[in-house]
């Protein structure tokens, strides 16, 4: 079983990827894993306005909003163009009330709902049809699983992986981000649920080069936008067949992991998955489902071995989140869950540049995210006979890849010189 792909409109199932019997992340486990509590989540620690619940991170973040000046201003990437834009690309998931996932949403639009939720109007039970379905019989799960992905393609994902759903993965406890409550996935899952459709969406190429302005946060909010309905959307679908399904965004369980698992990509020095076709450059849903499926492989296409010899992402970070050198198990924030052998982000550090990138006014005061690292990874290009070929030598002559890496030092030059090669202050 393999992963299903969609680029420029075409859909195919990979092929020419090395398959896993299981997740190359289990011979790094150094000391047994702990749940992720996702309340340690940078955005929960610290989310301003009201949100965040950790008062000594919140007390580093505020006197920084809006170092970089006002916005709009005169100057690329933060004109009123540009902030428009962003704000068009996050329409729908903040007008659907999804923000980044469920337990996001403010108090006061509480009661709305949203796409994400589990029950009532929007939920994927409320079956707009003149009866209720019954329950599909599924004799071959291989089959309802190239339904499934097909389905997934159809309604807007790039690629799609299936996997058994690992309850390591689930966050313990949840987080209510403005209600600052815990939620009990575990009770609130049920053990019926053993299956995760795991979807990544692509995000444009030509406004993530102009990381990291507002017009690099468009794409990444346009790519919560489609979350916003591609998750929901398939839970509907699977909901419709007679099954339960439960429609994620970055909430509920840990999405690269589950993407990992699925075959979606491998683990990066960003901190963040890359994928053969798209490198680092999209955004993550997921479905979790008792529906009979059959998983897709976990893939091994050499972005560890690659990793270890380019700093690209590390170099250019503005915050210089991003760890130099090997992989470590230990934790280096609250925000990062140590024993796995990994480079470990510094999220405060991370957060800390979205505010300051952001502005602050007498109407209130917003982030805009950076996106540099997505941008300046050398797996991040559009598709291309050229880029192919390098992908192949990546896989099997990882003796080359130093050659790559200086190649696209030297020919992939950000339009924003950042971090450590950083030319001019904002």
């Amino acid at each position: 079983m393999s992963v299903a792909v969609c680029i420029r409109g075409r859909y195919f199932r990979r092929r020419g990827i090395k398959e896993l019997s299981g997740p190359g992340y289990l011979k790094d486990i150094i000391e047994p894993l702990s749940r992720y509590d996702e309340k340690n989540t940078p955005l929960s620690r610290g989310y301003v306005p009201p949100g965040g619940w950790q008062e000594s991170f919140l007390e580093t973040l505020v006197p920084v909003i809006g170092e970089g000046g006002f916005v709009p201003r005169d100057e690329p990437g933060y004109t009123q163009v540009d902030l428009s834009f962003r704000t068009a690309g996050f329409h729908c998931a903040m007008a659907t009330n999804c923000h980044t996932g469920n337990w996001t949403r403010p108090p006061l639009s509480e009661k709305l709902g949203c796409f994400y939720d589990w029950e009532g109007y929007w939920g994927p039970e409320t079956i707009f049809l003149p009866w209720r379905p019954e329950r599909m019989v599924v004799n071959d799960p291989s089959e309802m699983s190239e339904v499934i992905k097909d389905g997934a393609l159809f309604l807007g994902a790039s690629l799609v992986g299936i996997t058994e759903l690992n309850r390591n993965w689930v966050y313990q406890p949840g987080w209510e981000r403005y209600g600052h409550k815990e939620i009990d996935l575990d009770k609130m899952i049920p053990p019926s649920i053993k299956y995760a459709v795991v979807m990544a969406i692509e995000t444009n190429y030509d406004y993530v080069r102009h990381a990291p302005t507002a017009k690099a946060s468009a794409a990444a909010g346009l790519g919560y936008s489609k979350m916003a309905f591609l998750a929901p959307s398939l839970a509907k679908f699977i909901a419709s067949l007679g099954y339960r399904a439960i429609a994620c965004g970055n909430d509920t369980a840990l999405s690269v992991p589950l993407a990992v698992d699925a075959g979606l990509g491998q683990l990066g020095r960003l901190g963040a998955l890359i994928t053969p076709e798209f490198g680092p450059r999209i955004r993550l849903c997921k479905v979790l489902t008792d529906l009979p499926l059959k998983p897709t492989a976990p893939i091994d296409f050499g972005v560890t071995e690659f990793c270890e010899g380019c700093h690209k992402c590390a170099e250019y970070c503005p915050s210089q989140a991003i760890l130099y050198g090997k992989r470590t198990h230990k934790a280096r924030t609250p925000s990062t869950n140590p024993g796995l052998l990994k480079w470990p982000l510094d999220g405060e550090k991370c957060l800390r540049y979205w505010y300051k990138n952001g502005t602050k006014t007498d109407k209130g005061m917003y982030h805009i995210d950076c996106y540099q690292c997505v941008n300046v990874c050398p797996f991040n290009k559009k598709p291309g006979i050229s880029h192919t070929m390098i992908r192949w030598f990546v896989r099997n002559f990882p003796v080359l890849n130093r050659l790559w890496t200086f190649s696209d030092h030297l020919f992939y030059k950000p339009l924003y010189r950042t971090g450590k090669h950083r030319d001019k202050i904002r």
